[in-house]
């Protein structure tokens, strides 16, 4: 189980010009994403990184 979470906290962080910063989405981010979707599922991934930036936009607002 730990292992999805650390794969999909590092996809994160390798691509946090796309995440945070509103970057164009690569080819190489949908391949990633695509095969992250395809080992772990849609629902766990999605599901995952919504909440992981939602929790980030939290703390970055509570922090200020």
């Amino acid at each position: 189980m730990m292992r999805d979470i650390i794969d999909l906290c590092n996809h994160i962080l390798l691509y946090t010009d796309v995440y945070y910063e509103g970057e164009e989405v690569t080819d190489d981010v949908r391949e990633d994403a695509l095969n992250l979707c395809m080992k772990y599922g849609d629902d766990f991934c999605i599901g995952f990184i919504e909440n992981y930036l939602e929790v980030s936009k939290e703390e970055y607002s509570d922090s200020l």
